[in-house]
Order: C-alpha cells, then structure tokens, then sequence
C-alpha cells in the first residue's frame, strides 16, 4: 500500500495571516450586501435629519477598520433638546416620527451587518481551530503506524529466527495495516479541514494563487 505521496499533509501551509482575514470580510457578498444596506439606512437618515436640521450632519454609527466593523460613538444621535434648541416647536414635531422611524431602521442594519461580520469570523475561527488539531491528529497517527510498521518487521525477523510464530506475524501485519488506514483517514479529515480553511479565508492556500 503506497499512501505517503497522497498523503502529504505536511506540505500543506500551516500558518495564518490577519490579512487574510480582513480579505476575507472584504470579499464576502454577504458583508458587500449588509454594507450597502446599512448606507442606505444612513442615507435616509441623514434625509430626515436634514429636513429637520439642514446643517447637520449625521455621521455612520459603524467604521471600518483593519479588523472589521467596529461602533463609532460619533455617529450615535444627540438628545432632541440639545440638538432642536434654536428651531421653533412645529419643525421639531413634524419630524420626530420620520426621524426616529431612520433611526430605528439604521440601527436594524447596523445590527444585521455586526451579525453578518460575526458569523464570517465564527466560520473563520472554527477553521482555524480545526485545521491544526487535524495535521496534529494526522501527525500522530503516522507516528503509530510508523511504531507499528517497526513491530511488524520485528515479528518477521523473529518468526525467521524461530523467536515467534506465524500468528504473531499476522496480528503485526493487521495492526501495521489497521494504522496506516487509520492514517489514511486522518489525511482525508486533514484535507477536509484545510480545505475548510481556504473556504472561510474565501482564497487558496497553496499554488501561484495563494501569493
């Protein structure tokens, strides 16, 4: 049974980059979708503010950054009292509706797209947890085989130097056989799981592309 050359689990990259996590939001259609939900949101908000308090400006409640969406405090609104002191009561009223029906709807997006961002970086974070246990659980099947690939050989030596007997010859052959499909089936779970990887990374890991 040759099953090194299929199973080179050990070429695979095994290290990380916050690159490409931050790649990896920019490049969700889900994060473009919620974004664009949230601009939209803020768009009709800064609208009814503006109506309201044509010198305004209402700035995003959420920033983009390195590591993601983050809150913004200075998009948060002020009290109606601080910011309608200097306009008569009528304005104030026939607004407050329109304005907070904004609010409300810009706060819904803002949540969504903070969802949104989570899930990516739950699915990113479970990938990265699950590919280094399985290369770990890979490399310490092969170990095994490895031992009992040693005991099968020691068996035959000694069944030629009449120290042991065909049944024992057997059992080492099985368990020497049992390992390395033991380590087969690592493989395929470590293959799984880097390919998980490169899944939530949204990018490949290996090859000219991978650059």
């Amino acid at each position: 049974m040759r099953w090194d050359d299929w199973a080179a689990i050990g070429a695979l990259q095994s290290a990380s980059s916050e690159r490409w996590r931050t790649e990896a939001l920019i490049g969700r259609p889900q994060i473009t979708h919620a974004l664009r939900e949230y601009d939209l949101s803020q768009l009709s908000l800064q609208r009814e503010v503006a109506r309201r308090w044509p010198q305004l400006h209402i700035t995003p409640a959420y920033a983009w950054g390195g590591d993601g969406i983050r809150e913004d405090a200075r998009g948060a609104l002020d009290t109606e009292s601080t910011l309608g002191v200097s306009f008569e009561l009528p304005l104030f009223n026939r607004h407050q509706g329109p304005i907070a029906e904004a609010l409300a709807r810009r706060t819904a997006a803002g949540e969504h797209l903070k969802a949104v961002q989570a899930q990516i970086f739950e699915q990113i974070e479970r990938a990265e947890r699950a590919w280094p246990a399985a290369r770990e659980a890979w490399q310490e099947t092969g170990e095994l085989a490895a031992l009992a690939e040693r005991r099968s050989n020691a068996e035959e030596r000694a069944l030629r130097e009449g120290a042991s007997d065909r049944a024992g010859v057997l059992a080492s052959r099985i368990a020497a056989t049992e390992a390395r499909l033991a380590v087969l089936a690592a493989a395929y779970t470590a293959e799984v799981a880097y390919g998980a990887l490169e899944d939530a990374y949204h990018r490949p890991l290996e090859g000219d592309e991978a650059q």
